[in-house]
């Protein structure tokens, strides 16, 4: 099996995390698994086209608003020590403001095993 993953080392990363590294639970032995999200209160705005998802880099402010990194360039590694976490912008969506809810899914949610498909 071959995963491919693009060039840009951020956007490797979190496809990795998103769709590598469930794939490799399946080939394992395990189940295939979304990642737990929780629902989180914006701090931040974007646009986006409708039409696809983004998964953007993300932390939990001290109120418990979930925070993006200011800067989305896909070569910016060090988003990722700043980041504890993803957020995910749906299919359908548009417009992000302060205050909109979101998907976040923790960083720890993506390394979180499944259970066995074995007896």
């Amino acid at each position: 099996p071959v995963i491919g993953l693009p060039g840009n080392p951020v956007a490797a990363w979190v496809c990795t995390m998103v769709f590598g590294r469930p794939a490799m639970e399946v080939l394992a032995g395990g189940l295939w698994r979304e990642s737990r999200g929780y629902q989180v209160v914006a701090a931040f705005t974007k646009k986006k086209r409708r039409g696809r998802s983004e998964y953007l880099r993300a932390r939990l402010n001290a109120d418990g608003q979930v925070e993006v990194f200011p800067s989305e360039g896909s070569g910016r590694i060090s988003s990722i020590s700043w980041s504890d976490g993803l957020v995910e912008i749906g299919f359908e969506e548009e417009m992000i403001e302060p205050g909109s809810v979101v998907r976040y899914i923790p960083y720890a949610e993506f390394l979180r095993p499944s259970q066995s498909t074995d007896p």
